[in-house]
């Protein structure tokens, strides 16, 4: 802590105890980081947002990252959901039943992708550009997350 005495200028100095702005930056930090819109922004910006986090050390943020790391094994196991889905699809329906069957399902553009051998990681990737895309995809495919997602207490 530092002091500066008027009218004669004096600095005085003496070692503080703790670090108090670092205290109570984190008291107001997690609920500031808690309340940012996480599901609707893009992958490559919470990544951003992390590093710009990075070094504050709380452990809102390794939840946070946790929970993104995770999505990102979601978004795999929905494409190898997807396949399954479209393989189990043509063999109850077989290949004339397949459109029949398909249609009513909420990924059905991608189950004919599974179907005709045309589905990759990346067209998956392409579909779940945010982390509420990814849940809702998941979601519909009978999936859920391993990690829940950070709420401000």
């Amino acid at each position: 802590m530092t002091a500066l005495v008027l009218p004669g200028f004096h600095l005085h100095s003496v070692p503080a105890r703790a670090n108090h702005w670092e205290i109570e930056k984190h008291k107001w930090q997690e609920p500031v980081l808690l309340s940012k819109p996480w599901l609707d922004m893009g992958f490559a910006k919470t990544q951003r947002e992390l590093d710009r986090y990075a070094d504050e050390g709380v452990a809102t943020m390794a939840s946070i990252r946790a929970w993104l790391d995770s999505l990102g094994g979601l978004i795999g196991a929905c494409y190898e959901k997807l396949l399954l889905e479209a393989a189990r699809i043509e063999l109850e329906s077989g290949p004339e039943g397949f459109a029949v069957s398909a249609e009513s399902h909420p990924q059905k553009a991608l189950l004919y992708l599974a179907r005709r051998g045309n589905l990759d990681l990346e067209t998956v990737q392409k579909r779940c550009p945010t982390p509420r895309k990814t849940l809702e995809m998941a979601g519909q495919l009978g999936l859920f997350p391993t990690i829940p997602a950070p709420v401000q207490r």
